[in-house]
């Protein structure tokens, strides 16, 4: 893909992704929306379908959110799968020690591609999951729904009498809340690997920090990068930057959530370099005293433009801004810069970049 096919692909996604950030602003988060027309379903998701989690993605970038926060008229249980998802089943599946309750979610106006390529074979309907439809409350309306249909699963689940393996979602019904609270990945540690152990060195690029970018810095046209994801983690803007004219990215940990990159493997030399331009303290790079300062993490490399196969874990550094206090959004070219280097690694709709602020939130319109 040329470079500028590739850079109009980033400005498309990320003017596209730009319609849900005046969403916000309401708790209430009830959005006007058109009757649906032929081809177009609305469908609710309550878990890592979610903004912000890690198949997001699936929705594309034709989906409209028209519910930022609704509730299913009826109750259901929700258990945590421990792989990052969770399971809901009927109110009549229900252990002792699960409590009952409406799944908190968001609905979403699909199209009939995204519904039947996307979220179908996703959730395997209807041999796994199965879709159906269901009144939400509140006078919300109808929406479809995938609640697990699996026998085996089921009676896996209910014979967990104690929930030891498959724990109840707390809150009950609310994915989002859960995740928060109860981690599945570990937390970053306080480490200094890339000053006590030779190079080269893995460094994750999420930004604008693109391939090219790494090459003309680290004074190394032969530098290659490949894909890579972090998980756990999400991309916040905040500070401002006079060169892009508004806030810049960071990272921040966020459960469930994860973050599309790539990674460059550097020497001692290149990454000295790339911190000059990063402006990390002088002294100590992981300090919080630069601009920017190391972190290590953990990231999983592979899976390039979604073409299957399982990534990989591997020991990375990445850089975050000292700095992200929300003083307003980043300038378009920036996003546009971000979206771009995503697209050399990633497809579309991993490359969706969201404006987050330094609470991990959409930043209210206005």
């Amino acid at each position: 893909l040329c470079p500028s096919s590739r850079a109009r692909r980033a400005n498309c996604l990320v003017q596209s992704f730009g319609r849900l950030g005046s969403l916000t602003g309401s708790s209430e988060s009830t959005v006007s929306w058109s009757m649906c027309v032929s081809g177009s379903h609305r469908v609710f998701v309550y878990g890592s379908l979610l903004r912000g989690l890690h198949n997001h993605h699936r929705l594309g970038t034709t989906s409209t959110l028209v519910h930022m926060s609704a509730r299913t008229a009826d109750p259901y249980v929700l258990v945590d799968s421990g792989q990052g998802y969770p399971f809901a089943l009927e109110a009549a599946c229900a252990r002792p020690v699960d409590v009952v309750a409406p799944l908190v979610g968001e609905v979403y106006e699909v199209t009939d591609e995204v519904l039947y390529k996307s979220l179908d074979p996703l959730e395997d309907h209807p041999d796994i999951y199965r879709r159906r439809e269901v009144e939400l409350a509140g006078g919300a309306g109808r929406a479809s729904l995938y609640v697990l249909h699996d026998g085996m699963q089921i009676a896996a689940i209910c014979s967990d009498v104690h929930g030891a393996v498959y724990v109840p979602a707390s809150p009950p019904g609310d994915w989002r809340s859960h995740v928060k609270t109860a981690r599945t990945v570990p937390p970053w540690p306080d480490t200094r690997r890339t000053l006590t152990e030779p190079g080269p060195h893995a460094v994750f690029s999420y930004g604008c920090n693109g391939l090219e970018a790494l090459r003309e810095r680290c004074r190394n046209p032969s530098i290659q990068a490949v894909a890579a994801e972090l998980r756990g983690a999400a991309r916040i803007f905040g500070g401002y930057s006079e060169r892009w004219g508004g806030a810049v990215a960071s990272v921040m940990e966020q459960p469930g959530a994860i973050l599309y990159g790539n990674v460059a493997f550097l020497g001692t030399e290149e990454l000295a370099l790339l911190d000059g331009f990063e402006a990390t303290h002088p002294a100590d790079p992981y300090s919080s005293q630069g601009v920017y300062r190391r972190q290590d993490v953990t990231v999983h490399v592979g899976n390039p433009h979604g073409s299957g196969g399982r990534p990989t874990p591997s020991p990375a550094m990445l850089y975050i801004r000292t700095d992200t206090a929300w003083v307003g959004p980043p300038s378009q070219a920036y996003l546009d810069a971000c979206a771009l280097n995503v697209l050399g690694f990633w497809d579309d709709e991993r490359a969706i970049i969201q404006v987050l602020n330094d609470k991990g939130q959409t930043p209210h319109a206005g």
